[in-house]
This record gives C-alpha cells, structure tokens and sequence, in this order.
C-alpha cells in the first residue's frame, strides 16, 4: 500500500497520513490501526501507538464477533434446503479463529510498548493476552521472557525461553 512506500523512502509524516485516509475510508479494517500504531510506535509516539493498537484490538474483536454470529446463524439454518450451511459455517468459525490470533499480534505489539515504557504489569496482561489469543505466537512468549528476566524472575524466563524453542 502506499503508507509502506512512504516508510521504504523515509516519509514517516505521509505514511501516517496515508494510513489515517485509508481509516476514514475503511474504519472497519483492523490491520489499518495496527499497522499506524507499528509506525507511530517507531516515530516515538507511544501514547498514540497505544491508542492505535487499541482500536485495533478492538476492531479484531468485532470482526471475530461477525465471524462468530455468521456461523451460529448458518448453523441454525442447516436444513435439507441449505446442506452447504454446516460447510459455510465452518468457514466463518476459521475465519473467526484466524481474526483472533491476528488480534493476539496486536495484544503483542502492546505488550512492546508497555514493557518500554517499564509498564510491567499492563505488558505482563497484555502478552499473556496475546497467547491465550494464539498459544502458538512465539513473540509473545520470548516477550514475556524478557520481562520476566528483566524483573529478575529468571525460573519464569526460563520456562517462556524453553517453549519458544520448543515451538
């Protein structure tokens, strides 16, 4: 898109620009606000990263919510006359799972910004967040390793270091 292009030739100004027009434009996209936040986290601004991935979060939730509601209305419309609704179903509650480890990312992105900002606690809840959202998202966990080892709770460290090894 074009915010990207902007970044690739260093016109961070344009590139939020661009990414606020393409939000007005499409408010309901969540990828719009994470990927602001990302930006404004990199220029410095984390109260308007935060800001950003909490619109985010939020958007990644209705999107799920819309996934969830569009499988249990074609589960209740299953019949002989709709014998492809279990399938579509099943499609919506995927996409429902995909939307939610996509918001795990954004949780995760939070957690950054609170553990730099030396929020431990709002960092700790948000990568823990982020990995009940999507237990497979290694960021997270070595994340959370850093703090841990940051606050000196190195057994707790250890333990999110090990499982992002084994993952």
């Amino acid at each position: 898109n074009l915010a990207l292009t902007y970044i690739e030739m260093g016109d961070n100004a344009s590139a939020e620009a661009e990414y606020r027009a393409a939000i007005k434009r499409t408010p309901q996209h969540p990828y719009l606000y994470y990927n602001l936040g990302v930006l404004l986290q990199r220029i410095n601004r984390p109260a308007d990263a935060e800001r950003s991935y909490l619109d985010a979060i939020a958007k990644f939730e209705e999107q799920a919510e819309a996934y969830r509601v569009r499988a249990s209305l074609l589960n209740a419309e299953e019949t002989a006359e709709h014998p492809a609704a279990k399938a579509a179903a099943s499609v919506a509650l995927a996409e429902a799972a995909t939307t939610l480890r996509n918001e795990g990312e954004a949780y995760n992105a939070l957690g950054a910004l609170w553990h730099a900002a030396r929020k431990s606690a709002k960092a700790k809840n948000s990568y823990a967040k982020a990995l009940d959202l999507n237990p497979q998202l290694s960021a997270a966990r070595y994340n959370l390793a850093m703090l841990a080892l940051r606050e000196r709770h190195y057994a707790d460290a250890r333990r999110e270091l090990e499982a992002v090894l084994a993952a």
